[in-house]
């Protein structure tokens, strides 16, 4: 392992039993925006993992969910459950090898009132399905002990206070024991589901939503100066991954980490309004207007640099610098990718396994994207980091995606352009930047020899010098 990412996994050790001693949850519990929830769940021999992420929770709370199965696809909704004042029902809806909702009940936490009850010893009435294909039926539950329920949060190993209640046909329902927050913690009977962990976001990492298109784009604002937008890779990923390692660069720029629409943070598209990359770069621009900035520096990395690409061809004159990072002028690098994951990757790696989730895809190769390949920093970065399986499953089924190829037009971009890259990124090479630089008018090529597809985690010092220096020198 290098130097860089033993230092890598020792600052997310670091960072996460910090949080974790301090504070096993923030004021509110998991009912809080960006949470991410990871279960295990169960029945027979059929094994999942259920990943539910927070979105919102005023008025409403709401949050997207996928599987992962064998034999089912993403199962991608996103869910609004009443709140938890008004919320009287429980059904976790576990049919035909999936979680879905089954009407607007589905919740992954108990109401308020039901809580109580529970909480006094008083027998309650649930619906709920105890065996897998069941229908939902009212089940009565009586507390049976209060319980300490292990489980991990932001990476360290905690407790969290529990009711242990049981129902009439004898399945237990281990319950969060804080009348703010009644999560479901777990699940045992003819099925069972488990909380194995909990992600939350710092106070720092939850920014502000700024209305574009009528629907609301997450952005978090940090430092000032020269407005410098960041936009992440995937698609379906989001700005959070960028730190802490961009955090230097926000004594020098206004730093402006973009959930792009409808990943991350940002509110979801309506089943009516498809994704598209067209339709990313002309969000963006209308992001800056809406920011009120008139030219912007524009980072983007991996899949960020395509959208990033394509703003600089449709908006010269409101670019001071472009950043690409870690990306590539066509589609064609795609395949590069794949011969790369054959022959560096692990058996697992290799194998393509119909019906696993946006989540398990990525993991499963996450590691080749360091170098050296290491598993565990790239589930430490992984942990933490919202997957938009919906947007992820539409842009890369899209004509403008499969099609991307910007080599014809690349002599078209005359802003002040640094092309940053890994020399052992597997995914968008180093010959793929060389195309990039070579072809857009004097570009500078900025090679990182011991990195793979994120020299910013990798070598974040290293990779911030260099761009606070290009910055200033062709936009002072």
């Amino acid at each position: 392992m290098s130097v860089a990412v033993r230092h890598l996994a020792a600052l997310l050790l670091w960072l996460a039993a910090g949080v974790a001693a301090a504070a096993p949850l923030h004021e509110g519990g998991a009912r809080r925006l960006g949470t991410k929830l990871t279960y295990d769940v169960s029945a027979g021999a059929a094994a999942h993992r259920f990943v539910a992420t927070v979105l919102k929770v005023v008025p409403d709370l709401q949050f997207e969910w996928f599987t992962t199965s064998p034999v089912a696809a993403d199962g991608v909704r996103t869910i609004a459950a009443v709140t938890l004042e008004r919320a009287t029902t429980h059904c976790e809806c576990y049919q035909d090898a999936e979680w879905g909702p089954r009407g607007d009940a589905t919740a992954l936490w108990l109401s308020r009132a039901a809580y109580e009850a529970l909480a006094s010893g008083a027998r309650t009435i649930l619906p709920f399905n105890d065996s897998p294909g069941r229908q939902v039926q009212a089940r009565t539950f009586a507390l049976e002990r209060r319980a300490r329920f292990p489980i991990g949060i932001d990476g360290s190993p905690a407790e969290l206070p529990a009711l242990v209640v049981r129902s009439d046909s004898g399945a237990a329902l281990w319950i969060h024991d804080d009348p703010a927050d009644p999560l479901v913690l777990a699940i045992e009977g003819e099925w069972t589901k488990r909380l194995t962990s909990i992600w939350q976001r710092r106070d720092d990492e939850v920014g502000r939503f700024v209305a574009v298109d009528g629907l609301g784009i997450h952005i978090v604002e940090r430092g000032s100066g020269l407005p410098m937008f960041v936009l992440h890779g995937g698609p379906g990923m989001e700005s959070n991954y960028f730190r802490p390692y961009l955090e230097s660069l926000e004594d020098d720029f206004r730093v402006v980490y973009i959930d792009q629409p409808g990943q991350g943070l940002s509110e979801r598209l309506p089943p009516s309004v498809p994704y598209s990359v067209p339709g990313a770069v002309a969000a963006i621009d209308r992001l800056r207007q809406q920011l009120g900035f008139d030219r912007i520096v524009l980072l983007g990395h991996s899949y960020g640099g395509f959208v990033a690409q394509l703003y600089a061809l449709a908006y010269p004159g409101r670019l001071a610098a472009l950043i690409l990072v870690d990306t590539a002028p066509s589609y064609e690098y795609n395949a590069e990718a794949n011969q790369n994951i054959q022959r560096f990757g692990t058996p697992e790696q290799r194998r393509v396994v119909p019906g696993l989730s946006n989540d398990e895809r990525i993991r499963r190769v996450f590691a080749l994207y360091f170098d050296p390949p290491d598993q565990a920093t790239a589930d430490a970065f992984m942990d933490r980091v919202i997957l938009s399986a919906e947007a992820w499953r539409q842009l890369i089924a899209t004509r403008e995606f499969r099609s991307f190829d910007t080599r014809p037009r690349l002599p078209e971009i005359r802003t002040p352009t640094l092309v940053v890259v890994g020399e052992n990124d597997l995914i968008t090479t180093a010959r793929q930047a060389r195309i990039i630089a070579a072809g857009i008018p004097g570009a500078r090529l900025q090679v990182f020899a011991n990195t793979g597809h994120n020299p910013f985690v990798e070598e974040p010092a290293a990779f911030n010098a260099a761009v606070r220096a290009f910055v200033r020198e062709v936009a002072p």
